[in-house]
């Protein structure tokens, strides 16, 4: 029941909120730490749900890098070729 709850975003971000008001009305520097913590906490599950988009992204550009090289490779054939001629 804990891990189902904390994987709902919307559960999550509502106890964060509510967290935070509750201890920000005894003290503001326990409620910087704890939004601190909420917020690197978000950062790191952000990160590994979205690796699959990220790493297909670099897949990509080393792809897109790939053909362009073998483009300029290309051009530069051809145009020595036509000096040639």
């Amino acid at each position: 029941m804990g891990l189902a709850l904390s994987e709902d975003i919307l559960y999550m971000n509502l106890l964060s909120s509510s967290m935070v008001s509750n201890i920000h009305s005894d003290s503001e520097l326990p409620s910087l730490v704890l939004k601190t913590r909420l917020l690197l906490q978000h950062f790191s599950l952000a990160a590994i749900k979205l690796w699959k988009q990220i790493d297909q992204v670099r897949k990509c550009r080393q792809t897109t890098i790939k053909v362009i090289e073998q483009n300029e490779t290309l051009n530069s054939n051809e145009t020595e070729e036509a000096r040639q001629v």
